[in-house]
Order: C-alpha cells, then structure tokens, then sequence
C-alpha cells in the first residue's frame, strides 16, 4: 500500500488503475479511461482541473476523508463519469465540468 501517490502536472498515455491509494492529482491529463473502480480512499482525493479524455468511472469506490472526500473542480471528463454501482463518500466537492 501506497501511503500517498502525488500526480502533479502529469500526462499519461494510456488506461491509469489506482487500487488503494491516497492520490493529489491536479491538473492531471489522462489519454484515455481512470479508473478508480472498487478503490478506498481514507484521506481526500483531489483532481483540481483535470482532465480525463475518455471516461471516469468511481464505481464502488469509498471516499471516507472527513471534510472533501472528493475534489474534481474544474475537471473535464471527454466521454462519461460513472458514479453508480455502490460509489460511497463522505462528500464530493463541486461537479466535473
């Protein structure tokens, strides 16, 4: 297990799977699907202004941080989020634009 994962001003190619970890990931560019599916996060996750070409999906994912448990201000998803499927937090900042 990953105490904490920083991504800052990264630009991955291709599919990025984070299971169990604690992740900073502001303005963030992902070519192609994030998945954070299944993931449990005990501290905030925040993606300030990234952007996702192809789809999110937090499906079955638990955000447990009190406070902002999910932070995606400003961030861009190109196909679809998929939020559904048991998706469990404690409160998600703002809204993907």
């Amino acid at each position: 297990m990953l105490p904490t994962l920083y991504l800052h001003r990264c630009t991955i190619q291709g599919e990025i799977n984070l299971m169990s970890v604690e992740a900073q990931a502001d303005r963030l560019t992902v070519h192609g699907p994030l998945s954070l599916r299944g993931s449990t996060f005990a501290n905030e996750v925040r993606m300030l202004g990234a952007t996702i070409q192809s789809e999110l999906s937090l499906a079955s994912a638990k955000f447990n941080a009190p406070g902002d448990a999910l932070s995606l201000d400003n961030a861009n998803v190109g196909n679809w989020a998929k939020m559904t499927n048991g998706l469990r937090t404690t409160a998600i900042r703002r809204r993907i634009g």
